[in-house]
């Protein structure tokens, strides 16, 4: 059975898979989409899909090292 595109829209990302994993699953599952995607939707969904406590995790990490900056100044 064909993978709609309201079915990879409502995949969420487990907490423990990395992203590259999750990508790679998205894109598989992606291809078995008809119609096929345009690769601009595709990253679309995939941002869109991704948990919250990823942009918490990237936030973080660049506060920490802008901090780090401001700090050696």
């Amino acid at each position: 059975m064909a993978s709609t595109t309201l079915d990879l829209q409502r995949r969420q990302m487990k907490n423990n898979v990395s992203v590259k994993e999750y990508a790679m699953r998205l894109c598989e599952r992606a291809t078995q989409v008809y119609p096929i995607l345009l690769e601009n939707e595709l990253n679309s969904i995939f941002i869109n899909t991704l948990k919250t406590s990823y942009y918490d995790y990237l936030t973080g990490n660049s506060l920490a090292y802008y901090i780090e900056i401001i700090s050696t100044v």
